[in-house]
């Protein structure tokens, strides 16, 4: 089954802009269940010769049903990164976030709490799974022991938030869960010769899987997804190229000073063995001084 290649932002945006796929991934990524999404698609402009390429990030507005059955409402951050160098990006939109207030419980301008969910084309360091979790944790400083359910706290809740981290690469077929299941349709072991497409050979049995494979072969057919796709392409070589510049620039840069650092080690010594040689004339020339003087002393007593 041919789909588009998902980890393109423009492919990113299409499929999430079907607000159903939209919760129903949220939710089974949170392990809790959306009432209400709103997606708020912030656009960021990058041009690139003759393109323009329009990048989304993904805001969603969401009420949550806990699991103690209270209503909560909440900011969601879903970003996707190729490349690691991406991560100033994540503090920018985050940094931004913070900022941000809502209508809440007949309040106006309340901040609400934040839930992000990153996306990344990229494994991390070993030890960390391919779907985690961060969260606070309130540590008692001075036993240093672990706080468990503490009590709801406004100024902790919208000061700390939870973080979900899918390592697409890391995400194996062995689909033991759903999340599994679902995730496995962003994996590049589907890959093609054309990078733009994937040829998912995986499970079709749930109706999320069912929604996000259709919309994916519908993206495939969209003629300015497929465009946005190429601009990519062309904003990520370039990107490599200057990054290729940078470091054949560097490593000219520390092969020149390596040479000066041996070229003056080399002057150095240099001078070092010519202050030696001027140390020993300086020695023979007092020997000889001495030499005179002791026969010309030798001298003067035998005139006497």
């Amino acid at each position: 089954m041919i789909i588009a290649n998902p980890i393109y932002d423009s492919v990113f945006k299409y499929l999430l802009e079907d607000l159903d796929i939209a919760q129903a991934l949220i939710s089974t990524i949170i392990g809790e269940e959306i009432i209400s999404l709103d997606v708020k698609p912030q656009e960021t402009l990058a041009e690139i010769d003759s393109h323009v390429l329009t990048i989304f990030r993904l805001d969603f507005k969401a009420v949550i049903k806990t699991k103690d059955n209270t209503h909560k409402k909440v900011l969601i951050e879903l970003q996707k990164a190729k490349q690691l160098f991406d991560i100033m990006r994540f503090r920018r939109y985050l940094a931004e976030n913070y900022q941000k207030t809502d209508a809440l419980d007949d309040k106006k301008n309340v901040p609400l709490p934040i839930i992000t969910i990153y996306f990344l084309g990229f494994n991390l360091k070993k030890g960390y799974p391919a779907v985690f979790k961060s969260e606070p944790q309130i540590i008692d400083v001075v036993t240093g022991e672990l706080v468990r359910k503490p009590p709801k706290e406004p100024f902790v809740e919208l000061l700390n938030h939870n973080s979900y981290t899918i390592q697409i690469p890391a995400v194996r077929d062995n689909l033991q869960t759903r999340i599994e299941k679902v995730l496995m349709i962003f994996s590049p072991k589907y890959k093609t010769d054309d990078r733009h497409k994937l040829d998912y050979l995986g499970k079709t049995d749930d109706e999320l899987i069912e929604k996000i494979l259709n919309r994916l072969i519908r993206a495939v057919a969209d003629e300015q997804v497929r465009k946005n796709m190429d601009v990519e392409d062309e904003v990520e070589n370039t990107i490599a190229n200057l990054l290729r510049e940078k470091d054949v620039i560097i490593e000219g840069k520390n092969k020149a000073l390596e040479e000066k650092e041996k070229t003056i080690e080399e002057k150095e010594k240099t001078i070092e063995a010519k202050e030696k040689t001027i140390e020993a004339k300086e020695k023979k020339l007092a020997e000889q001084e001495s030499l005179i003087a002791k026969l010309q002393q030798m001298l003067k007593n035998k005139e006497l």
